[in-house]
């Protein structure tokens, strides 16, 4: 625990390194929760299917979901929310002549009724 699921659109997919951004984004959330590194699950899906706005191929998106075990602080989370949005950013900076990305980080707060084994 965490996981880390990022959703984008298909024009995005080419040019971006999910690695590397994985590498960075499980860094802010084990250092600011904190969390154990080593428990950090990350996954990307891409969305082939999607309509953003008025249509154009140059609309894209980058939604990151951060699912947590409950506890943490609203201020916790804001502040981690906001550095894993700040990170996006930079991912994606080199791509904003070409795209018009819309980004977004959510914080979830798993249920009582999550269960979980270590082998």
């Amino acid at each position: 625990m965490p996981h880390l699921v990022l959703e984008c659109s298909k024009n995005i997919h080419t040019v971006f390194g999910y690695t590397q951004f994985f590498k960075q984004a499980q860094h802010i959330v084990s250092e600011g929760l904190p969390a154990q590194l080593s428990s950090c699950k990350s996954r990307v899906y891409i969305a082939d299917g999607v309509y953003i706005g008025d249509g154009s191929t140059k609309n894209a998106f980058a939604c990151l979901t951060v699912k947590l075990v409950a506890g943490h602080s609203e201020q916790t989370k804001e502040k981690v929310g906001k550095q894993l949005l700040q990170l996006m950013e930079t991912f994606f900076a080199n791509h904003r002549q070409k795209l018009a990305i819309q980004f977004t980080v959510e914080m979830v707060d798993l249920q009582a009724s999550y269960f979980k084994i270590d082998w």
